[in-house]
């Protein structure tokens, strides 16, 4: 997937919520679902393109070095955050 965005892309909006969280632990790296958010990359490591998603923005980071498993563990994730402040929002 990185061929079709560059490898020079940065991600700008990681889907953070709980659900697509867990279920990105179980697709390899760069496996998930890409769109554009605000004119921005956005990355969804559970690949769950027609599902809602809770999108975070983050300090741009090349799409080579997202890992799967580095996105439960960040500060800040969805479960640390009250339910009302979550986003939920179809990607475009």
């Amino acid at each position: 997937m990185e061929s079709m965005i560059g490898s020079s892309a940065t991600i700008q909006y990681l889907c953070v919520g709980d659900e697509h969280t867990r279920l990105g632990l179980r697709v390899h790296d760069g496996q998930g679902h890409l769109t554009i958010r605000n004119g921005l990359w956005a990355y969804c490591s559970a690949g769950r393109k027609d599902e809602p998603h809770e999108w975070e923005a983050i300090p741009a980071t090349p799409f080579s070095q997202i890992r799967h498993s580095s996105i439960m563990s960040r500060p800040g994730h969805a479960e640390d955050r009250p339910r009302d402040a979550q986003e939920e929002e179809r990607s475009e």
